[in-house]
């Protein structure tokens, strides 16, 4: 072989292991950090919560399962709405609204704090707490599943994210 060939055989085998060692740098989805900042970002927006269901209740009548939506009751649609939003400071913000036939009754706004700690747990801290709790996330569904202590109950709260 002579020196021409050895030289340009060296510097593609060179070239080829820096591009092979930079693709197999770049993501490792075992990195926590890595994880913590993909659901991070996943989770930044709005959530239109479809259900909240309890269950598994030191008094069974506790479980329940609250849905949104609207249904007719006593002749009068009657509309639950839930919409928690996640922003990119790590505050969030937690809208509950009630309507009787289009007329707004009731609403309720809670507002908070919010830090993924790892792959399946966020941190929720509110004026009156800070918990722990499991979550599944996906690129338009989230859950936050936890054990309301007083009562015994798992509570599960699914949303869908609005576009």
């Amino acid at each position: 072989m002579n020196l021409k060939t050895s030289i340009i055989l060296g510097l593609t085998l060179t070239l080829l292991s820096i591009v092979s060692c930079s693709k197999s740098d770049s993501v490792d989805p075992i990195n926590p950090s890595n994880i913590i900042a993909e659901n991070t970002a996943k989770l930044i927006g709005s959530w239109e919560i479809e259900n909240i269901i309890t269950a598994n209740c030191t008094d069974p009548n506790d479980n329940e399962t609250l849905e949104s939506g609207c249904e007719t009751e006593e002749g009068s649609e009657v509309c639950l709405l839930g919409i928690q939003t996640f922003f990119q400071d790590n505050t969030f913000s937690l809208e509950y609204i009630m309507t009787v036939d289009g007329d707004t009754m009731e609403t309720e706004t809670d507002f908070g704090n919010w830090e993924i700690l790892n792959s399946d747990n966020i941190s929720i801290t509110t004026e009156e707490e800070t918990v722990s709790k499991n979550y599944v996330l996906t690129d338009n569904t989230f859950s936050m599943i936890s054990t309301d202590g007083e009562f015994g109950c798992d509570e599960t709260i699914n949303a869908i994210k609005n576009k």
